[in-house]
């Protein structure tokens, strides 16, 4: 089980464009877009008892890891890349068909989105990758599409969110005089 989780981190890093050396990747404390999906929601989803996320941060890019309380291998990763575009998005699609995935689409999730699972023993790791805007989303976790799915569609719908919530600052108006 464990191994899954750590093929699926493995997985969730492949789509960047450059590998950080270990003093750009810095792990925060549930920081940002981590607080967006609590662990309450991902233990729903999964049916485990979860901790708080751990977080890595490099420029646009965010990774939080959700564990399960119990030593049983469950476990979800949310990667939110917010500087993402049309052809970042089809890079990650190919690396992924490299490593032998069979991707399969899914209509309604962002402007386009695609799964893939691997079932080791009775541990199925599904990865669920999809693009909004600029933001490319990769959830994969112990579980299979329904749930991994329906996290992708609620960190899509908490980040979209906070985007148009995201305080603005506006001149005064000038009156004339």
């Amino acid at each position: 089980a464990i191994a899954g989780f750590a093929m699926a981190l493995a997985l969730c890093t492949c789509s960047s464009t450059t590998f950080a050396s270990a003093s750009t990747v810095k792990p925060t404390v549930n920081k940002g877009l981590c607080k967006l999906v609590g662990p309450s929601v991902v233990a729903t989803a999964l049916n485990a008892s979860m901790n708080y996320p751990t977080t890595l941060d490099q420029r646009s890019t965010t990774v939080c890891a959700y564990r399960a309380k119990q030593e049983s291998g469950t476990g979800v990763i949310i990667r939110y890349e917010t500087k993402s575009s049309n052809a970042n998005f089809a890079k990650t699609k190919t690396t992924f068909r490299h490593r032998g995935q069979k991707l399969a689409a899914i209509t309604g999730l962002g402007d386009e989105a695609y799964y893939f699972s691997e079932t080791a023993g009775e541990v199925t790791v599904t990865t669920v990758v999809l693009r909004s805007g600029s933001l490319q989303l990769l959830v994969t976790g112990t579980a299979t599409l329904n749930p991994i799915g329906s996290l992708a569609q609620y960190a899509l719908t908490q980040f979209d969110s906070k985007a148009t919530s995201a305080p603005t600052t506006t001149l005064p108006e000038q009156s004339p005089g």
